[in-house]
């Protein structure tokens, strides 16, 4: 896992990196981070009707991109992204910081 250094943003302790070794042992999830671009991403927009991007490609803060990786041995929850070459994207309107998600073939 990358984690955003800017401000002290997502700075893990002794319980978080046990967590992030237990989850990640590939090094597949991205959290945080200044990520301009994502491969095969749409156009993003705010779908916030109160945000004055309403409806308008706005700019992305980047929170996490996670595949379907298994969980405790299992990744039957993924349906059909089982196995899958695809992550799965977050992140916050720049603007108003309505949650923006969105999933990308790999």
């Amino acid at each position: 896992m990358t984690f955003m250094r800017e401000d002290g943003h997502f700075q893990p302790n002794v319980s978080d990196l046990a967590i992030q070794k237990r989850l990640d042992v590939n090094n597949l999830i991205s959290v945080g981070g200044r990520r301009r671009h994502i491969s095969n991403a749409p156009d993003i927009y705010c779908r916030n009707p109160a945000c004055e991007w309403h409806n308008k490609r706005t700019l992305f803060q980047f929170v996490a991109a996670i595949p379907p990786i298994p969980v405790n041995g299992s990744d039957e929850f993924w349906h059909e992204f089982q196995g899958g070459h695809v992550d799965f994207c977050f992140g916050f309107c720049y603007y108003c910081g309505t949650v923006i998600a969105f999933n990308v073939a790999g």
